[in-house]
């Protein structure tokens, strides 16, 4: 199911499923991609539920089923079905975290914007026992805000954009400092100033037997051996067979731009000085499926002549019709 493209509607329309030979495809190209650095990766972590991870790093189960919804319009599917949010857990925000659209629209299939939330209410509950639940509302620290939109300005091609802005916690003097403030602009400018912001874009172009696919991405996920990391900025530009196209050879091609420290760690920042690196990549997969068996031959053969059989006997039934006739 997605989303209508209404912004006052709450419609949804039912989207197919993928049959599940068609499966095969997708896993041969998950295998070539997983050896390129910007490889798309799902976390629980994000809103989005994107990462990237490292290039032959193994990805986490699979967030989304085979009908390609993404995790925004999941939520809508689960809101239309008088869902009011839906429960997930993530380790790094604290366990169980409640996720809703708060505001969508779009106009038709061309333009879709949608604006999600998050509550990290085991989180919350943990600091009501030490803090109260007026304290453990108010902690900025305990929500998080994506927005992300798609827009299509001609056939073959899309544009994605998403932003993520995740507050974090002051010490308990500036926390003591703005609750002595009677100004809330500054308040929320704190708060502003202390969140991190991640940021990413994506177009995608359709070309006649090629796709050409070119992102750039601020405070970038990334999964690997240790965990995760962020990376402060990445860009990339791929040439790669499209994703609806079934052939026997797949290839990707292109180059891969990344600001971030020499070693990263696990954790949300690494420490060390940034360094720039380019990496030129591509690949070759083949594909193909042939049917080794199918059903019984001999009961197939038995079947054929069972119906010759009859065909031969109606034939001798209207000769004699016919004959009687006359």
């Amino acid at each position: 199911m997605a989303p209508s493209g209404g912004a006052s509607s709450n419609t949804i329309k039912v989207m197919g499923i993928t049959p599940e030979k068609h499966l095969l495809h997708s896993e041969v190209l998950s295998g070539l991609h997983s050896q390129f650095h910007s490889q798309a990766s799902q976390s629980p972590q994000s809103l989005e539920t994107t990462a990237i991870r490292a290039p032959g790093s193994l990805g986490p189960l699979p967030l989304s089923s085979p009908s390609s919804l993404s995790r925004t319009q999941f939520l809508v599917a689960a809101q239309a079905a008088t869902l009011p949010c839906f429960p997930s857990s993530c380790s790094s925000d604290g366990g169980v975290v409640l996720d809703r659209v708060l505001v969508q629209g779009g106009k038709g299939e061309h333009l879709w914007a949608a604006l999600t939330g998050r509550a990290k209410a085991q989180r919350i509950t943990t600091k009501r026992r030490h803090h109260g639940w007026k304290r453990a509302l108010a902690d900025p620290e305990s929500y998080t805000l994506c927005a992300n939109a798609r827009l299509r300005a001609r056939p073959g091609s899309c544009l994605k954009l998403s932003a993520e802005l995740q507050p974090r916690n002051a010490s308990e003097e500036v926390q003591q400092q703005q609750a002595s403030q009677a100004d809330l602009g500054q308040s929320i400018a704190g708060v502003l100033r202390r969140s991190t912001v991640r940021a990413s874009s994506q177009l995608q172009h359709r070309l006649r037997h090629a796709e050409l696919r070119a992102g750039v991405a601020y405070n970038q996920r990334l999964q690997h051996c240790k965990g995760y990391s962020t990376v402060p900025l990445t860009s990339s530009i791929d040439l790669c067979t499209p994703h609806q196209l079934s052939t026997p050879l797949q290839f990707r091609a292109g180059l891969y731009h990344a600001t971030a420290p020499a070693e990263l760690n696990a954790g949300e920042d690494s420490p060390g000085p940034l360094r720039s690196s380019v990496h030129m990549q591509g690949g070759l997969a083949l594909q193909g499926e042939r049917n080794l068996w199918s059903g019984n031959p001999a009961a197939r053969r038995v079947k054929l002549y069972k119906q010759q059989q009859q065909r031969q006997q109606l034939k001798e039934q209207q000769r004699a019709v016919a004959a009687a006739a006359a």
